[in-house]
């Protein structure tokens, strides 16, 4: 594309990148500050710049694995804030910087990249311009919590052990089987929210969620996966459990709504088994 350059970013990009973060995502800097100090690394980001600025950028890194259910596991990449300056939309920059993202992401090694999209609309974009497939679904919902709820035993967790027990529940599911430095990003997000990772039980069921706490007082359920019993009661004893009036929850499902899109290396498929793949921690 005439007068676009695309290369990875280097160090003394931070400050645009974070500039460009915060004027198109609208996320506070203490956040963004938090992402850079433990994802961003120099040669993490894939920018295209036009008159000597970034016009576009996106975070191209590791999260772990595609697991697929029957003991398989490849490596798994995520393109993550992906974000183009207003005024220099709708010219080809942001398709120019995902399609080098997603080779970036098979240049290094990974076998598999996958997108969150952030609205359901960009589903379309990224399956026909960048060849994204649709692969994962949640079940996402708002509960409210009332008086007649059940009562919970709410532990919480480190990473680690959250780890240990969300493998243990999703072995038999397609699902993203993520890093020890990943958990341990997204268990911070938690924790400096006043959330946290959890195991809990209740009379009618048990498993294990991660949550953080909405400035708005809502709770905020990233995956609530269950031994057995319904994910509606749960969600509604362990909001009541951690003081918070309502919750909205991202569990898996079986015919639920997409979330999440894949792409694989060359011609290999993983098997999707039984049940929807499952992403978990959305980096949408």
């Amino acid at each position: 594309m005439k007068g676009l350059s695309l290369r990875i970013s280097a160090p003394g990009d931070e400050p645009e990148l974070k500039s460009l973060w915060n004027r198109v995502f609208g996320d506070d800097m203490a956040y963004i500050d938090g992402f850079f100090r433990a994802v961003y690394e120099p040669g993490c980001a894939v920018i295209a710049e036009k008159d000597g600025m970034i016009a576009s950028a996106v975070y191209v890194f590791g999260i772990g694995e595609l697991a697929d259910g029957a003991g398989n596991a490849v490596p798994a990449s995520v393109s993550y804030a992906f974000a183009t300056r207003p005024e220099m939309r709708s010219r080809g920059y942001g398709t120019e910087t995902a399609a080098a993202a997603l080779r970036k992401s098979f240049e290094a090694g990974f076998c598999a990249a996958t997108i969150c999209p952030a609205e359901d609309s960009l589903f379309g974009y990224y399956s026909g311009r960048i060849g994204y497939d649709e692969w994962f679904y949640e079940n996402r919902f708002r509960c409210e919590v009332t008086e007649k709820c059940e009562s919970a035993d709410v532990e919480e967790l480190s990473a680690a052990e959250y780890a240990r027990v969300r493998e243990g529940l999703l072995r038999d599911r397609a699902h993203i089987r993520f890093s020890d430095r990943m958990l341990g990003y997204q268990h911070r997000l938690c924790r400096n929210s006043g959330g946290g990772m959890y195991a809990f039980r209740t009379d009618g069921a048990s498993g294990c969620f991660a949550a953080e706490c909405a400035p708005d007082g809502e709770l905020l359920i990233k995956e609530l996966l269950l031994r057995e019993g319904d994910a509606a009661a749960a969600a509604v004893a362990v909001a009541a459990c951690l003081g918070k009036r309502r919750a909205l929850v991202r569990t898996p499902s079986d015919g639920g709504q997409r979330c999440a899109m894949l792409r694989m290396n060359g011609n290999t498929r993983p098997e999707r088994g039984a049940k929807d793949p499952w992403y978990g921690f959305m980096f949408d």
